[in-house]
């Protein structure tokens, strides 16, 4: 979504500092005010409805009620931003001569920032996470393991973030060393982190329980098979076709 944003080689990098900051303050605040209310122990028992109990003991069931609408509102916010990215993936991999048709998925009319094929495309992809999420709350096949998709989804995406730190590591050379080696360094060993508790090692090592482990095998074989047609479009030495307003 970098090309949606005004002045995005500015606000982009100011959005992602300050807006991680503030999450990260609003979540120790968040947690510490649980811990206030039920205790450690109270807090680890009651799990996700901890905060539901928290402002019900507040507010009365009117509190619980409140809380849950404002975790709905917070959830559309974020699948705005997942929606807007979902519609200008093709766009943006056809602009640089990538993926099916990049003819078409390019190609823009007036008034446009982003194709309607791409849009199309990404609704698709939208309705067949919908019916992957139906499924594992249903518990249908393998589906069944994928009660703890968003861990694993989350697991994937800080690996993939790795190979970009590396890549910074390696190419911005007329960096200072703080922002080539320390920053990414340091952002490596966090992703790190993440991968380890997301993949199910930590539950296997700590807890020996190996269900997170074996959702994360599941949902990696679902992935391949849906990823692997993928190197059958990828071109070396595509040209790009159109510019998408992408800034670094």
């Amino acid at each position: 979504i970098n090309a949606e944003l005004k002045d995005s080689k500015k606000n982009l990098p100011r959005a992602l500092t300050f807006g991680t900051i503030a999450i990260l303050l609003f979540y120790i605040i968040y947690y510490v005010s649980l811990s206030s209310f039920l205790g450690n122990a109270g807090t680890i028992s009651a799990d996700a409805n901890a905060p539901i109990e928290v402002f019900t003991k507040i507010m009365g069931n009117v509190g619980g009620i409140l809380f849950t609408a404002f975790i709905m509102i917070s959830c559309l916010g974020t699948v705005n931003g997942v929606a807007i990215s979902c519609c200008r993936g093709m766009y943006t991999m056809s602009c640089r001569g990538q993926g099916i048709m990049p003819e078409k998925f390019s190609k823009l009319k007036e008034n446009e920032s982003v194709s309607l094929p791409s849009c199309l495309y990404g609704l698709f992809c939208m309705l067949l996470m919908l019916l992957v999420w139906y499924l594992a709350m249903h518990e249908v096949w393998l589906f069944r393991y994928l009660g703890s998709m968003d861990e694993i989804v989350c697991a994937i995406i800080y690996g993939v973030y790795i190979t970009m730190y590396v890549y910074i590591i390696r190419k911005f050379k007329y960096e200072n060393v703080f922002k080539r080696f320390v920053m990414p360094i340091i952002a490596i060993i966090g992703s790190l982190f993440f991968v380890f508790c997301g993949t199910g090692l930590y539950q296997l090592i700590i807890d020996h329980e190996t269900n997170s482990l074996i959702a994360f095998g599941v949902f990696m074989l679902l992935f391949v098979v849906l990823m692997a047609p993928s190197f059958l479009f990828y071109k070396k030495d595509a040209k790009e076709l159109i510019s998408d307003d992408f800034e670094v």
